[in-house]
């Protein structure tokens, strides 16, 4: 790659949890419609009671979904499982739980997913290792009930096996006849761990099954690590760069109508994916090949400067900008190798040049990079300065 003597100002990483992201920080900010508000009617959630036993008997036949990702990336240690199970041998009273419903009966937890898979864990994990092995109770993680050190559920006595399951949940049930804009306001507002969850947490948190298991296929993609290197994939940030790409190979700018704002279009695309009758298995597919092109290309190209600024200006390594991988993945993903290689330095020189300080195009992918007007600009100025740098 070319040098390029140049000082610049250095480019600033995000931080996540205390960490660095590997994700360069930008403004996302993005102007909100006035008439943000819904009519309090909208909101339907009622308030059920659920014996634990009834809801672990759920978990078990699938009628009650427990997936979303994020949260196991936040696994509880023992100490908190030993607490939690003390918890209800002791009769004290959980707080409550939220679940929505789907059209087609199944109930999905929104908020609640460690306290249930851990008792789970405990009571069915001889028989279902779906949460991870069964495990003992541990004195030195116990308060009260000292005495029961070293007993797994099949150990104890009947009667805290009975209190276990007899503990009555108080459930918040979202009706599934909720819009999904009200279901993400009502996921943003109930976060017990303390952690306030990212747009893509909450997405992923509202999602099916469908999506996540594509997007998580997706980022285990061997080509996928090797085009972005490691980063902080604890806030789902893996998910949230192959979402975006799914989304902007898929919608037609010209005709879109998802939303005013990047989160806004996410998360309605997130719900397209969802649904085989919009979303067919075979563009599935073909969104997968396609993806795999991109980063196949972009390792290929860049080297371990793809989808960052100035690449080929030092030896430094700046964070990876979303924006820009956006739109340079998509347009990756519409060549073959050996096109874009016949005119790689100059795609670099290019790049290079566009994302230097103040100019157009790295306005577009710094600062507020969230509104659709900023969106379209940004790829309409990317394939621009692509075709002039691979023109003959």
């Amino acid at each position: 790659m070319a040098s390029n003597s140049a000082t610049h100002p250095p480019i600033k990483e995000h931080y996540v949890d205390g960490r660095p992201s590997g994700f360069e920080a930008v403004d996302e900010r993005a102007e909100l419609d006035d008439d943000s508000s819904y009519d309090p009617e909208m909101i339907r959630v009622e308030n059920k009671i659920y014996s634990l036993g009834q809801v672990l008997e759920w978990i078990e036949s699938k009628d009650l979904d427990l997936a979303p990702d994020f949260q196991r990336r936040r696994v509880w240690d023992m100490r908190q499982k030993n607490l939690l199970i003390e918890s209800l041998l002791l009769r004290i009273p959980l707080p409550s739980f939220y679940f929505f419903g789907d059209t087609e009966g199944k109930l999905h937890v929104m908020d609640g997913f460690q306290r249930l898979s851990s008792i789970y864990q405990f009571v069915k994990g001889s028989n279902d290792t779906t949460f991870g092995e069964p495990f003992r109770l541990a004195g030195n993680h116990l308060h009260y009930l000292v005495r029961l050190d070293g007993q797994g559920y099949e150990d104890l006595a009947q009667k805290w096996r009975r209190r276990i399951h007899q503990t009555q949940l108080i459930v918040n049930q979202i009706d599934p006849l909720t819009p999904e804009h009200i279901k993400t306001e009502i996921f943003s507002r109930i976060n017990t761990l303390g952690t306030a969850l990212n747009p893509q947490e909450l997405r992923h948190g509202l999602s099916q099954k469908r999506s996540r298991l594509f997007l998580k296929k997706l980022t285990e993609m061997p080509a996928f690590f090797g085009a972005t290197g490691n980063f902080n994939t604890s806030r789902l940030a893996d998910l949230e760069l192959a979402l975006r790409f799914c989304c902007f190979k898929t919608i037609d700018w010209e005709q879109a109508d998802l939303g005013a704002n990047l989160d806004e279009i996410l998360n309605a695309f997130t719900v397209q994916l969802d649904d085989p009758s919009i979303i067919s298995d075979d563009q599935l597919n073909a969104l997968a090949a396609a993806f795999q092109t991109a980063m196949v290309n972009a390792a290929a190209l860049f080297g371990d400067q793809a989808f960052r600024k100035r690449p080929g200006e030092t030896a430094t390594k700046h964070p990876l900008n979303k924006p820009l991988f956006d739109c340079v993945a998509v347009i990756l993903s519409e060549f073959d190798t050996a096109e874009l290689s016949a005119h790689g330095q100059a795609i670099i020189d290019r790049l290079s040049q566009e994302t230097a300080p103040e100019a157009t195009f790295e306005q577009l992918i710094t600062q507020e990079t969230q509104t659709k007007e900023r969106i379209q600009a940004r790829f309409a100025a990317c394939r621009r300065f692509f075709a002039e740098a691979m023109a003959p």
